[in-house]
């Protein structure tokens, strides 16, 4: 699925993927937490009406402040995304799939 934007110069539409892969970038910057997966780092969905529902799943470093950290990336994923693509999404969730002990 994905959002449409029609223009005077045409149509513009940006896939849910593109939701994905930004989010996926932004989460990336933050060394405090790690992917679930490589395959399973993100997911998004758009419904009918138009809604984006952008859910990141992430392992955090113990000893962090989750919350704090899960907040700056929510905040930096829709910065990113309306700046790039002009569309406010208001639904970013961060999923915690458990912690991982930090090398030293």
């Amino acid at each position: 699925m994905a959002i449409e934007n029609k223009g005077e110069l045409g149509h513009i539409e940006v896939n849910a993927d593109v939701f994905k892969d930004l989010a996926q970038i932004v989460s990336k910057k933050h060394n405090e937490v790690v992917p679930k997966s490589d395959d399973d780092f993100a997911s998004c969905s758009i419904s009918r009406d138009g809604d984006i529902k952008i859910t990141v799943y992430l392992k955090i470093k113990q000893g962090k402040d989750v919350l704090n950290i899960c907040q700056q990336i929510q905040k930096e994923i829709h910065e990113v995304i309306e700046q790039m693509t002009g569309i406010d999404v208001k639904n970013i969730n961060i999923d915690i799939q458990g912690f991982i002990n930090e090398v030293s």
